[in-house]
């Protein structure tokens, strides 16, 4: 492939997950393209079979400068300028990289109304309800939202002081929840609680 900025396109791990937003990421992609044919498109697929029907959409239509890859992921979110992923823990790895993106979810219109009903938190995105505000757009929706979320997209490639800004917030979020010894602290936090019991025993 040829050189340029990269998006990085994430469709999601689970088989329903890509067959309801990938058709949405890709007319993003379409429309990306068209304002900026320099950039070029990586899919980060979880499982082969997955791949193998994305490969089969792309036959279908207009083609694009895009590459599907299997278990590429973090790779795919470090040669990235900015990624549009499915939502999931895998904002949390975007967040690590620091990386710029979209949040997407498709769902039908019942599951939509439900989620709003239940709904007891402002967002769906874990970076964003770290932050405590929108720092990854998203777009829970029953309809092709591909023309927004390209928009979104182009404004970071073509406004780098906009996507520095947002990429500062991002490495002061993750400064502030991704500290190192995590491991160590949840040691010392069970034995603790393991100690607790004959502590009061002692007593």
């Amino acid at each position: 492939m040829r050189g340029g900025p990269i998006i990085g396109l994430l469709p999601g791990s689970r088989n329903q997950e890509v067959e309801r937003n990938w058709s949405m990421q890709y007319r993003a992609a379409v429309r990306i393209h068209e304002s900026r044919p320099d950039v070029r498109f990586l899919v980060a697929c979880h499982k082969p079979h997955q791949r193998q029907w994305i490969d089969d959409y792309l036959r279908r239509h207009d083609p694009l400068p895009i590459q599907t890859c299997v278990n590429r992921t973090p790779e795919i979110m470090e040669l990235a300028t900015a990624c549009i992923t499915v939502s999931g823990s895998v904002s949390l790895e975007l967040l690590w990289h620091v990386k710029p993106s979209v949040i997407v979810y498709r769902m039908n219109a019942m599951s939509l109304r439900l989620a709003h009903w239940l709904a007891k938190v402002p967002y769906m995105c874990f970076v964003n309800l770290l932050a405590e505000k929108e720092l990854y757009p998203e777009f829970a929706t029953v309809h092709c939202e591909s023309a927004a979320i390209a928009e979104r997209v182009l404004t970071w490639l073509n406004d780098p002081a906009a996507c520095a800004a947002l990429q500062n917030e991002l490495v002061a979020l993750r400064d502030q929840v991704a500290a190192p010894g995590a491991c160590a602290l949840a040691a010392q936090s069970i034995l603790k609680a393991l100690n607790a019991p004959r502590a009061a025993v002692a007593a």
